[in-house]
């Protein structure tokens, strides 16, 4: 898919193109996605397009696993396979009191600090950047005059979808020319997604602080995931996995409260 795609790239359109925001639509999975676009793309906004949300897919996996930043104030460690070494779970609702004093929710805003470090984890490793310099060395190797300029990206997860707008330039230039001011790119969802796994584990944090989850049956009331909690007999904290049914994340993190509850 890929090599067409990049032949294709190059077919002289013999007008001049003015491309204000392109719109590029994906199905999201954990392999190479299928393209499904809306009449008019063109093969250097698939090109844009599929290389971002082949970079996208395992910065959210790397975020979930981590409770959704790679850096908490409170943590505890816990050995989940005995064969494995022991790993680092993140509190996200924790109190001190060894009572039936419930936990202080950590992460009220989880979607939007999800989205904030998703973003700042793809800044740090610059594959929004890195792809659109891919794209403009292909271009460049098959003899078209690029012009081009990077300035930065923001994104923003809903229920339905993950929406990349690239901020960028480009210039081609070859017998016609072709100019693109911006690059939108829309990541469809379905049930299983990231925002409605966010929502889920905000949900049991809600329920967490506020009644220490005691009348909550997390695995009745989240048909679409799985929901376990594993009770740490050391000081009583419950370790939460919550997964999509699909396996395609696993979001892991630790309460505190409630003790003479647990």
């Amino acid at each position: 898919m890929e090599k067409r795609g990049q032949v294709a790239l190059f077919i002289i359109l013999g007008v001049v193109v003015v491309a204000g925001i392109s719109v590029v639509v994906l199905m999201f999975t954990n392999q190479i996605p299928n393209i499904a676009t809306p009449s008019g793309t063109t093969d250097a906004e698939r090109f844009l397009a599929q290389c971002i949300s082949q970079k996208i897919n395992p910065e959210i996996s790397n975020l979930t696993i981590n409770g959704g930043a790679f850096q908490h104030p409170l943590n505890l460690t816990f050995q989940f396979d005995p064969n494995q070494d022991p790993v680092v779970v993140p509190y996200l609702c924790y109190t001190s009191e060894a009572s039936m004093t419930p936990c202080i929710n950590q992460n009220p805003f989880i979607v939007e600090s999800f989205t904030a470090n998703l973003k700042k984890s793809m800044e740090q490793h610059q594959d929004v950047e890195g792809c659109f310099n891919d794209l403009v060395a292909s271009l460049k190797t098959q003899g078209y005059e690029v012009t081009e300029k990077y300035n930065d990206f923001n994104l923003n997860i809903n229920y339905s979808s993950i929406s990349v707008n690239v901020d960028a330039q480009l210039t081609l230039t070859k017998g016609s020319t072709e100019r693109y001011n911006k690059f939108k790119i829309i990541i469809p969802m379905d049930k299983y997604g990231i925002y409605n796994l966010l929502w889920t584990v905000q949900d049991i944090l809600n329920s967490e602080a506020t009644g220490c989850g005691i009348f909550t049956d997390y695995t009745t009331a989240y048909p679409n995931f799985k929901v376990n909690d594993i009770i740490d007999t050391i000081d009583k904290s419950t370790i939460f996995v919550v997964s999509d049914k699909a396996n395609r994340y696993t979001f892991r993190f630790a309460t505190r409260g409630c003790l003479a509850n647990r």
